[in-house]
């Protein structure tokens, strides 16, 4: 494997191949790299990423008309009970329409679906300097993981995924129990972009798998 290092300098980029076991994959000086390892060294200060790849669960929501939604999270919060003078504990989540509006409608835990494969990608734009860190959820082909919060449940990691393509809630998008879904992402997708100053140096490697 092959690690290369890029010196952006005004619109010149110049390649430099570090020492290490190459797979026949040769340096790029345009278009996009799809990287398994990616350095970036801006004036003394280094930033490191690399390809990773874990597991995140499907939980399941209804309201009382069986409409359903998705999360990667199960809540769980206290709500007072006027009748019994107690707090009891919840597991529902309430959805807003958007971050204007008090009304509500409440979707109570249904079950844990199953599982999602979780990737996180680094892509490295030679020709605008950008780097695309991106995360995405696919259908998880391997056995249940031991990650799960209760290994006794059975899992369908494909029906989990055909749900989550419905619309899958992050636990950044759920304030305690609460949804509005005028601020919520609900994608399968998720992209963070870097540009890159001139004088930037940057090392990576490129994935030989997908």
């Amino acid at each position: 494997m092959k690690t290369k290092k890029i010196l952006f300098a005004g619109c010149m980029a110049f390649i430099f191949a570090l020492a290490g076991c190459s797979n026949g994959v040769k340096a790029q000086t345009t278009g996009v790299v799809n990287c398994y390892y990616l350095e970036v060294d801006v004036g003394g200060q280094t930033f490191s990423n690399h390809y990773s790849q874990t597991y995140s669960e499907v939980y399941e929501y209804k309201d009382d008309n069986g409409n359903a939604i998705y999360a990667s999270t199960q809540v769980s919060w206290n709500r007072y009970d006027e009748a019994t003078g107690k707090y009891k504990t919840c597991t529902s989540l309430w959805v807003y329409r958007d971050r204007y509006t008090t009304e509500y409608t409440e979707y109570k835990y249904v079950r844990l679906v199953g599982q999602l494969m979780e990737e996180h990608n680094f892509y490295l734009d030679l020709d605008k300097r950008v780097i695309d860190s991106e995360t995405k959820w696919s259908e998880c082909r391997h056995e249940q993981s031991s990650s799960s919060s209760d290994s006794s449940m059975s899992y369908d990691n494909h029906e989990a995924y055909q749900k989550a393509k419905t619309g899958y809630f992050q636990s950044d998008s759920i304030n305690y129990n609460s949804i509005k879904l005028d601020l919520a992402q609900k994608g399968l997708e998720r992209h963070t972009y870097t540009i890159l100053s001139e004088d930037s140096v940057i090392t990576y490697r490129a994935k030989w798998f997908q």
